[in-house]
């Protein structure tokens, strides 16, 4: 009974650190002029390739991560991209973003069924066009 005893908490001993090194970034994005919540908007660990979507609340998680220093990179449709330099320590990081509207970067463009995106005038058949 002793030996199973010693061999469990070996065993927990050894799985502790790993668990304890894996830690989360979490954090809102919302509109900067309104205070408004983004729901959709991107978060990217550019050196893990790893990221997550922010839920209705702006909300976003980016778990497993390990601490050290890591490059943030916030997007979402019609809103200027920020790239932020964060370090995550033992406990995890809150990193909230607040992005500002950014609508030079929208031009014409033109989603088909398959989601494959052509500019208009390459199109062979009917499109239909949505304006502001």
């Amino acid at each position: 009974m002793f030996r199973k005893l010693l061999s469990l908490a070996l065993l927990m001993s050894l799985a502790l650190p790993v668990y304890t090194f894996a830690q989360s970034i979490t954090g809102t994005i919302t509109d900067s002029q309104t205070g408004e919540p983004l729901a959709g908007a991107n978060v990217l660990v550019q050196e893990l390739q790893r990221g997550a979507s922010t839920n209705l609340d702006g909300e976003y998680v980016v778990s497993n991560v390990t601490p050290g220093q890591y490059n943030l990179r916030v997007t979402y449709l019609g809103y200027a991209t920020v790239t932020r330099s964060v370090t995550v320590g033992p406990g995890g990081l809150v990193a909230d973003f607040q992005l500002r509207e950014d609508f030079l970067g929208l031009d014409e463009m033109v989603v088909t069924a398959l989601g494959i995106e052509r500019e208009a005038r390459s199109i062979g058949y009917a499109v239909q066009t949505l304006d502001a």
